[in-house]
């Protein structure tokens, strides 16, 4: 596949993002449109459909996105993705034994999905019992047709769609040299997705619905408080105990936990699999990434090297585009790994 210019678009629940860039040099690339908006609230579907398009319009005219060609991205809690291990096969008797091989892992009818695979890594040569990886992604046809009438309304074509980690990773470690074994964890506002990535490779990916809406909830519910203002406490105060008599930090940290937990189960699985490579680090990338303290608390609770996402590293940035980005940086990891996504 080649690369050619195009829109990405993060829907998300609570915000849409674009990213759109051009090719400046070999595996650099120069921004030409970046914005974000929130998403419409709207009570029935058919209205919030019909308001997310026209959102989605004015976010690209605002940005001055050129084309109309979009590549989007389907949050894990929308489709069935599974890392499997088979003995090898060439096709087309990979893509036959496939069709049975997935009746195992979708608990839906394979009739009612389209159904992709991925060769991520093939058997080890002299190594007995050496198996194949594949990729497994299971997207239904409903979801399907729903986003791709939705950006017809918007004036767009589809002519992309992956699951959000594979976009987030390409975004953060899709063109680095030295392949490092990341634990990928994209906190989006309805679920958290913990990935392992060797290099682009990923190795193994889980789903947890826990993510910021949970902890603007529990906000709003202990204080009292309107949902905009539980964000802006969020964005203030985060886990810091020192602020309010560590009301807020005291509300988030229940959540954060379970996301921890699910974090270690994770990295206990990894190595009880792969003890030759171990996890050198930990990525987060999305919007509750900027919780304050949220880095310095995961670095004390799990064994690993934590970092924010730098989800522009293959861009090259004006100042004034660096100015405009800001500390959001890691809440455009998808829409960047969307834009950045060979078509």
């Amino acid at each position: 596949m080649k690369w050619q210019e195009h829109i990405g678009l993060d829907i998300g629940s609570s915000t849409i993002k674009l990213v759109q860039i051009s090719p400046s040099t070999p595996n650099r690339y120069k921004l030409l449109a970046l914005g974000q908006m929130d998403t419409p609230v709207v009570e029935d579907q058919a209205g919030w459909d019909q308001a997310r398009a026209a959102a989605i319009k004015s976010l690209v005219k605002d940005t001055k996105a050129a084309g109309n060609q979009v590549a989007i991205s389907l949050p894990e809690s929308l489709v069935y993705t599974r890392v499997i291990e088979m003995p090898f096969l060439a096709e087309p008797d990979l893509t036959t034994t496939i069709k049975f091989q997935a009746e195992q892992y979708i608990p839906v009818p394979l009739a009612d999905v389209v159904l992709k695979h991925q060769v991520l890594t093939t058997p080890e040569v002299g190594v007995p019992g050496s198996k194949m990886s594949v990729l497994l992604v299971a997207a239904p046809n409903d979801v399907l047709t729903r986003f791709s009438l939705l950006l017809s309304n918007a004036g767009l074509e589809l002519v992309a769609v992956e699951t959000e980690i594979l976009s987030v990773a390409r975004a953060v470690v899709g063109l680095e040299t030295t392949p490092i074994v990341t634990l990928m964890v994209h906190l989006g506002a309805e679920a958290t997705t913990l990935a392992v990535f060797k290099g682009p490779l990923l190795v193994m990916v889980q789903s947890v619905n826990t993510g910021g809406s949970a902890i603007i909830r529990s906000i709003t519910n202990q204080l009292s408080l309107e949902y905009k203002q539980a964000e802006e406490y969020i964005k203030s105060y985060g886990l810091d105990e020192t602020k309010l008599d560590g009301k807020v930090s005291g509300a988030i940290k229940p959540i954060i936990e379970l996301i921890v937990a699910e974090i270690k189960r994770v990295v206990a699985f990894y190595q009880t699999r792969q003890t030759t490579e171990p996890l050198r680090r930990l990525v987060l990338t999305g919007g509750m990434s900027l919780l304050p303290g949220l880095v310095q608390y995961f670095t004390e609770s799990i064994n690993l090297e934590v970092q924010l996402g730098d989800v522009f590293t293959n861009v090259d940035l004006t100042d004034l585009q660096r100015k405009e980005i800001g500390e959001n940086n890691p809440i455009f990891a998808t829409s960047v790994g969307l834009a950045l996504k060979p078509l």
